[in-house]
């Protein structure tokens, strides 16, 4: 801290020449007690004031603010409400105003209109229902069409299978006569070879003359034998060929229905 001869004019004369004016310091403390007392009126002073005004006050928020209610209707005023005028104050319920349209007859084009449409309704209805039982018409007959070609199915693969049957019959007696001419033809082969031996020792007159017939006998009848069994080969080979046309247009016709 300096000493108070640091401050003194006497012992520093040059300190003179830096002092403030007389008028500046008086303004200066002017300004300095001027905002003391502002201060002071600011701590003690109410934060909201109310002063008094007449006019028309505007709510802040456009929510707040009264609207204007406004219901465009066509026509013209028949008559008004009681105690209606301008900017009038109304209660829910009451009478505003009776409006009647411009056109007399427009209520009844209305009306007439109305029962046009219910009546297309109507007939929209009758169509719907009609259309249904049409439907429902329909799906029997498809229903029945279909329990129809499921029987023709049924037949059909019982005609076929009837058929095939039929054909391996006639197959397996094919086969029968087959064999059974094999062996006819086998034994026909013996019986000439025995033939032939016989003939042989008739011409030596080894063996008797009723020997040898009866050799020539059973050639005869061996050889009756393996023809008649070819006969019976070639009538169930016929069969057969018959078996598998008949399955064919049995099979055809069947398709075709």
């Amino acid at each position: 801290m300096m000493a108070p001869i640091a401050y003194s004019e006497t012992a520093l004369p040059s300190l003179r020449l830096a002092r403030s004016s007389r008028l500046a310091r008086t303004i200066g403390k002017l300004l300095f007690a001027s905002i003391l007392v502002a201060l002071a009126l600011v701590c003690f002073a109410p934060w909201q004031q109310s002063v008094k005004g007449a006019g028309d006050v505007i709510a802040y928020a456009p929510l707040e603010r009264q609207q204007t209610m406004e219901s465009p209707i066509k026509g013209r005023i028949v008559r008004l409400g009681d105690d209606i005028y301008e900017n009038a104050h109304v209660r829910k319920g009451q009478l505003i105003a009776e409006i009647a349209d411009i056109d007399p007859a427009y209520f009844t084009r209305l009306q007439g209109q109305l029962d046009a449409t219910r009546s297309q309704v109507a007939a929209g209805a009758s169509l719907l229902d009609a259309s249904q039982r049409n439907q429902a018409a329909a799906k029997r007959v498809v229903d029945a069409l279909e329990q129809q070609l499921a029987a023709y199915q049924r037949v059909k693969e019982q005609v076929i299978a009837a058929a095939e049957a039929n054909i391996q019959s006639a197959q397996n007696k094919v086969e029968a006569e087959r064999q059974q001419l094999a062996e006819f033809e086998a034994a026909l082969t013996q019986v000439r070879a025995d033939y032939e031996r016989q003939k042989q020792l008739y011409e030596e007159q080894i063996v008797s003359q009723l020997k040898f017939q009866e050799t020539q006998r059973k050639l005869r009848e061996s050889e009756a034998k393996v023809a008649k069994s070819a006969a019976y080969v070639k009538a169930a080979e016929n069969e057969l060929d018959a078996k598998r046309s008949e399955r064919l247009a049995k099979e055809q016709k069947a398709q075709v229905d």
